[in-house]
């Protein structure tokens, strides 16, 4: 792990942002790769640089099928934040959450999945309706029509 970072830092700035999705022969990418390592910084370096946390291998499998195979629990959680689909099925039929190595892993991931969820559900709530408008009464927030 030590100097990965630097490694991606100086291809990217070598090569470009395209270098990041460029896959091999089993359809795997440089995330998907990092993921299957738990290299959380390398991740974090990689979706920056755009990588796609919804690309799949030839296995049908995303990065965050290669996080939960490994139990790389913070790089799940990267991921998810990046918007990766928790419910996505590989050709074999199972999701991220099925490589679970344990069942504390899997109740961890199903945590992080609902987190997330809660989440976006907050910021969509949260994102203004046009033609409203909100004002606070007493403490609590009210919306209002905007005619």
């Amino acid at each position: 792990m030590e100097g990965m970072e630097e490694v991606v830092s100086v291809l990217v700035g070598q090569w470009g942002e395209g270098v990041v999705d460029m896959r091999n022969r089993a359809g795997g990418t440089a995330l998907m790769e990092a993921c299957k390592r738990g290299w959380v910084g390398v991740v974090k370096l990689l979706l920056h640089h755009t990588a796609s946390p919804t690309l799949t291998d030839t296995l049908g499998n995303t990065p965050l099928h290669h996080a939960s195979a490994y139990g790389h629990l913070s790089v799940i959680r990267v991921l998810l934040e990046a918007g990766a689909p928790a419910d996505r099925v590989n050709r074999q039929g199972w999701t991220p959450i099925s490589y679970s190595y344990s069942f504390e892993a899997e109740q961890c991931f199903q945590q992080l999945v609902a987190e997330m969820e809660s989440q976006r559900a907050r910021a969509r709530a949260a994102t203004p309706v046009f033609g409203r408008s909100e004002r606070v009464v007493a403490g609590r927030q009210r919306a209002r029509s905007g005619s």
